[in-house]
């Protein structure tokens, strides 16, 4: 029911969406940003050409589609996918239907790339949707391991504050990006993590996904290594079958980078752009965390204040298994944060904000819950108006960035707060 909710309400502007870009003769709406076309277009691709090769249709995106086509890397007498294809595999079952019926024969039309695109964005929304579902899930296990008096109704606000006072609205459900699917296996894993508490049989498939983590984007790495941390020093008998299951990850990988560009060690991305960590490290840090167009604190309140609880888990002497647990998740965060902070751009370009870090979102977010479940039963009447207005803001906020903004914000407004507030008149487009 969560995932039927969320996912019917990530659709529910679709149709207008797709019918003002028809009718301006612009992707806008439908196409957050110019680093998904090639994501977007790819299962049609295979589907529609049997190929990896976009040469069959880029005259027609570049057509309809005004970008520049950094999307593809030329290799010999074609053009392939600089990013990671996994996002666009999974998509693949939501085009199988609409193509195998005809109904987008080609792209020689503007309504036919905009078919494309529309099917993009219900493909995204249902992978953004699976990771609210899931989410729902580790909610409901820490709620029965730390029950309270109010503690459901908590987490259902905070559940709703999640699915639509974040980057899981703004960013993952709008477009096919490497954060849609990374977040679906990020989450799973936490909760498969949770499970393994109670039970180490759950530990083992978390290989897996840690390893599709990282073919969705290769910097989910650091989640795969903490994690292997983890088991080593805590679940010692399941290494070997994490390790084990994540060896088919691991031969996918080599695999596709042999074939599609000729070595097994360089991918897409390393051969089309620079790859640099060249930002001052106070600047990016500074900037994912305090600013207003980028920054957790204005733009996702609700979720930044896990910070505190983050910490004071990271630095807690006597820990139980779940803080255990929780330290080696925060720890991901925390590196995370301070890789992005060192990337080249640090601010994600033009996402809304603080978009390198979506498909962590969740793990913050957890001691975000923790930290108001603990004053939720101390300052009762006090947390709960924070919350709501926190809510309502986080809300609001996201709300403006997917109907006004198209969820992008440039860097130009990186501090400002002029991605966060309503235009003063409506966009044409």
């Amino acid at each position: 029911m969560v995932f039927l909710g969320v996912f019917g309400l990530y659709l529910a502007n679709l149709p207008f969406d797709y019918s003002k870009n028809l009718s301006t003769h612009s992707p806008r709406r439908l196409l957050t940003t110019g680093d998904t076309v090639g994501t977007t277009f790819l299962p049609y691709l295979i589907l529609k050409h049997n190929t990896f090769d976009y040469t069959e249709i880029l005259d027609s995106l570049s057509k309809y589609i005004p970008v520049k086509k950094y999307y593809v890397i030329p290799i010999n007498d074609g053009f392939y996918p600089k990013y990671p294809m996994l996002t666009g595999f999974l998509a693949l079952p939501l085009y199988v239907v609409p193509i195998l019926l005809h109904k987008i024969p080609n792209l020689d039309t503007m309504q036919n790339v905009y078919k494309v695109l529309f099917l993009g964005r219900v493909s995204a929304a249902f992978y953004a949707s699976i990771s609210v579902a899931i989410f729902y899930l580790i909610l409901e296990f820490i709620r029965n391991k730390h029950a309270s008096k109010y503690s459901k109704k908590l987490m259902y606000l905070f559940l709703f504050s999640f699915a639509f006072g974040s980057n899981v609205w703004t960013i993952s459900s709008r477009s096919l990006w490497m954060h849609t699917t990374s977040q679906v296996f990020i989450s799973l894993a936490v909760y498969l993590l949770l499970l393994g508490l109670k039970n180490e049989r759950y530990i083992p498939v978390t290989g897996l996904l840690a390893g599709l983590a990282v073919l969705a984007r290769p910097t989910n790495f650091v989640f795969a290594a903490i994690m292997a941390l983890y088991i080593l020093f805590n679940h010692r008998k399941k290494l070997v079958p994490f390790v084990l299951w994540v060896l088919p990850t691991i031969f996918l990988y080599f695999l596709q980078n042999k074939v599609l560009y000729g070595n097994f060690l360089i991918e897409g991305y390393q051969l089309g752009d620079k790859i640099r960590f060249d930002t001052p490290l106070l600047e990016g840090l500074s900037g994912l965390l305090f600013s207003p167009g980028k920054g957790f604190l204005f733009v996702m309140p609700l979720i930044f204040v896990g910070l505190f609880e983050l910490v004071k888990t990271l630095l807690k002497r006597n820990k139980n298994r779940t803080d255990i647990l929780l330290s080696y998740l925060g720890l991901t965060f925390i590196v995370s944060l301070l890789l992005m902070s060192r990337w080249r751009g640090w601010d994600g370009a033009d996402r809304f904000g603080p978009g390198l870090l979506t498909e962590y979102i969740p793990i913050l977010a957890v001691f975000s819950f923790l930290l108001l479940s603990r004053y939720l039963k101390k300052f009762r009447k006090s947390t709960i108006i924070i919350l709501l207005v926190l809510t309502t803001y986080s809300f609001l906020i996201h709300f403006n960035a997917v109907v006004f903004r198209k969820s992008r914000c440039s860097t130009e407004h990186n501090w400002t707060f002029y991605c966060l507030s309503p235009p003063k008149r409506l966009p044409k487009y």
